[in-house]
């Protein structure tokens, strides 16, 4: 079990860098045999508080595709408890952490608008 777990943590974490150095590195691909220059994203607005809201603004969007995730993953372990208290109790757990995710997710805008007003952002 201790090695399934490692096994998807370490995947989740290298698709996530891989999709990062792909994401912050520009590309050239052909497309019908013009060359297509695809920009970073963080280019234009390098300023702490541009960074800031970018870096906030993706922890956003990936928080707000995996929390529903662990509802329904959370929703599966009641579904399929039969009757075990231990099961339902993981069950509704988890289903308690990523309702309380979602809370952290939305107070996180709060708080890199806090942030970019004290750092002097717009």
């Amino acid at each position: 079990m201790l090695k399934q777990t490692l096994f998807k943590i370490v995947l989740i974490v290298g698709l996530m860098f891989a999709g990062a150095v792909g994401y912050f590195n520009p590309i050239t691909v052909l497309a019908a045999g013009e060359p297509v220059e695809l920009k970073s994203p963080i280019e234009g607005d390098l300023t702490i508080p541009g960074i800031i809201e970018k870096v906030i603004g993706v922890i956003f969007w990936l928080g707000l595709l995996i929390c529903p995730a662990f509802i329904i993953w959370g929703g599966f372990e009641i579904a399929t408890a039969g009757g075990d208290p231990a099961k339902i109790g993981k069950g509704k757990q988890i289903i308690f952490y990523a309702i309380g995710g979602l809370a952290i997710i939305a107070l996180s805008q709060v708080l890199a608008a806090i942030v970019k007003s004290a750092l002097g952002g717009d």
